[in-house]
């Protein structure tokens, strides 16, 4: 089985940064004399929003609960490049992951196995000093790929704070976390936590909790299970961010 090398960034596919980042990491597997044909290359996505860490925070949790065993991901989401802050490779679950050390790594901290900061050396010469998706990560991942070392033995993680659900006795306050592509509003209410029968207000509007999109009618909102298992309200083809005009932060509450 060919090992996976995943891709992700806010860089964008006007640019030709993520082509550069790719460019780099079979580089190296040539000068290695890496077998490039050994391995299968994705680009996870290269529109995550611009800066938000976050949104970097998920990409890597997705990643870590639906590749296999040996993969290695490079996510690059860094607003602090060219800082003191580490470059890191992450082992948890078998896989890796490979970015800064800025709290992109936060879905990892309960199941880290290894923490690596990479080795400054590494750096490929450049002029730049604010690429390291090109000049660094991808020629640590073209190591990793290689069963190569990447630098020595660190600790810890930088975490940011996750902000959690309330409940009460009859009632869960939570907040809109994520607006996807589609406009639909993920929250941090987990939905299993949610009991039969009870409502869903946003923005003091009643939204009918339905087991899918196709449940309720066009243009009208619903809350369903995400896909990744949390509270989400859509509106059936449309956008319930335009629908509510709603943002991250914006309150949720399920009584019943």
């Amino acid at each position: 089985m060919k090992k996976v090398i995943t891709f992700s960034s806010d860089f964008g596919w006007r640019e030709s940064y993520a082509a550069e980042m790719k460019g780099a990491f079979f580089s190296e597997l040539s000068n290695l004399s890496g077998d490039i044909g050994a391995f299968t290359v994705i680009d996870a996505s290269h529109d995550l929003p611009k800066f938000d860490i976050r949104a970097g925070a998920r990409m890597v949790n997705s990643l870590l609960k639906t590749y296999p065993k040996g993969s290695i991901h490079i996510i690059v989401v860094d607003p602090g490049v060219g800082s003191e802050r580490r470059a890191l490779a992450v082992s948890s679950n078998e896989q890796w992951f490979i970015g800064p050390d800025n709290g992109i790594f936060t879905p990892l901290r309960n199941s880290t196995s290894k923490i690596v900061e990479i080795d400054s050396a590494l750096r490929k010469k450049s002029i730049s000093r604010v690429f390291d998706g090109r000049d660094l990560f991808a020629p640590a991942a073209a190591r990793l790929a290689l069963d190569m070392e990447v630098g020595a033995h660190a600790n810890g993680l930088t975490l940011f704070e996750e902000k959690m659900p309330i409940y009460e006795k009859s009632k869960i306050s939570g907040e809109i976390i994520f607006i996807d592509s589609f406009g639909n509003l993920k929250t941090n209410i987990p939905f299993r936590k949610i009991p039969n029968g009870a409502t869903v207000k946003l923005f003091g509007k009643n939204v009918d909790i339905k087991s899918c999109y196709n449940d309720s009618d066009i243009g009208t909102p619903v809350a369903i299970e995400s896909s990744d298992n949390v509270l989400e309200i859509a509106v059936r083809e449309g956008s319930a961010y335009e629908f509510f005009s709603a943002e991250p932060g914006a309150e949720v509450f399920v009584t019943w």
